[in-house]
């Protein structure tokens, strides 16, 4: 995903992780607030989530444009 999101000539500004689902995704899950997540210790070290923001690079020319980047 992230290497594919970089092909694509986007910057990554943020990856975040995240550990609660609202359904039940295994049946090892347990009852948290926000939902169910991954047992103690594992809750801590094996995210159930990704969510990625990236952005079209831009660079400027010295007209002060902004320009798509070229790759």
């Amino acid at each position: 995903m992230v290497n594919a999101v970089i092909g694509a000539g986007l910057r990554i500004e943020r990856l975040d992780e995240g550990t609660v689902l609202p359904w039940r995704f295994s049946p090892r899950v347990e009852e948290v607030d926000g939902g169910r997540a991954w047992p103690e210790p594992e809750r801590g070290s094996v995210p159930v989530t990704f969510s990625l923001a990236a952005r079209k690079a831009v660079r400027l020319l010295t007209s002060g444009a902004p320009q798509p980047a070229q790759r």
